[in-house]
């Protein structure tokens, strides 16, 4: 069956929530919902789904039972769940903030992309510049000889470098690429998935859930999957009687401060401000990898700025 967009699972779980919270019971707000949605196949799919409730099916099995168009994540996190009316609603409304704070990564990830096309563009412009402009003011300064600025000697070195070990240089360029982009992607943890876990974490504390509970659905939500690993490495050192704080220290794998954040949270026995302190943190570091994004236009920018002035230079010392 074919899969939600971002746009119409959020807007199922806010009307499913708001129904539950407004005390309409599981199967009448399935059935409600499903007489305002235009999409033909959802329609049914929730009119199915809600005469398998009223014959006695839990909601897992009445809406993950068979071929459906949620994400998996959120069928884990349904089943890991109480299914009771109201811890169903605080489910509800949890997978409503964390599937929205989901789509607002996601959205924030491809809003960086006008920034990697101008940088693209920028570089583009530059390798033009050094392979296809120098070399003419390197004819003209071939008479200068040891009187050109240090400046002129070093773009025109750098132009014969490049066009000499262009495949070199492209061999750098990728590897830069993949070590700042790829690599922790696939090896590391990305830090939008450490604001989306603990947003959630914080969201399950403040509904009363257990931290096993929690980091259960946590290592379940995710789409990381080496995160996921480590969060249930997290959660065995827990069941097996360590700290949370010493179960995030043994995983070796989140950030150092996550783990004395938590260790001083325990203290005082209470781990809901340290998930707001973490969360926060996150938020910031999001905001200054936005303004660090267009770091490389500005130091291509000015590259290029500095190119053309020394090649100004040896002109601008004969007229003076």
């Amino acid at each position: 069956m074919h899969k939600l967009d971002d746009f119409n699972l959020l807007l199922f779980l806010k009307q499913f929530r708001v129904l539950l919270s407004d005390g309409v019971s599981v199967a009448d707000s399935l059935e409600l919902i499903s007489k305002h949605i235009s999409d033909q196949r959802f329609k049914k799919y929730l009119v199915s789904a809600h005469k398998d409730l009223k014959s006695g099916k839990n909601l897992y099995d009445a809406l993950f039972g068979k071929p459906h168009p949620f994400p998996e994540s959120m069928a884990r996190c349904v089943r890991s769940m109480p299914q009771k009316d109201h811890d169903l609603e605080l489910t509800i409304k949890s997978l409503e903030q964390n599937y929205q704070t989901r789509t607002e990564l996601v959205h924030k990830s491809f809003s960086f992309l006008p920034s990697i096309g101008v940088t693209l563009f920028c570089v583009l412009l530059l390798a033009f510049f050094l392979t296809a402009i120098i070399p003419t003011f390197e004819e003209l300064f071939s008479g200068f000889g040891r009187g050109l600025p240090a400046p002129t000697k070093f773009v025109l070195s750098t132009s014969l470098f490049l066009r000499k070990y262009w495949f070199l240089v492209l061999l750098i360029i990728a590897a830069v690429y993949y070590l700042i982009f790829l690599w922790p992607v696939k090896f590391g943890f990305r830090d939008a998935d450490l604001y989306y876990i603990f947003s959630l974490m914080l969201g399950q504390f403040k509904s009363g859930a257990h931290v096993t509970q929690v980091l259960s659905w946590a290592a379940d939500s995710l789409d990381n999957p080496r995160m996921g690993q480590r969060l249930r490495s997290v959660l065995r050192d827990v069941e097996n009687g360590k700290t949370l704080s010493e179960s995030f220290r043994h995983a070796a794998y989140f950030p150092s401060f996550v783990s004395d954040i938590i260790a001083l949270a325990e203290k005082k026995g209470d781990l809901k401000p340290a998930m707001e302190e973490i969360v926060s943190y996150c938020s910031i570091k999001k905001e200054w990898d936005s303004w660090i994004s267009i770091l490389p236009i500005i130091v291509v920018i000015v590259a290029i700025l500095f190119f053309i002035l020394a090649m100004y230079l040896p002109i601008f010392r004969i007229a003076g």
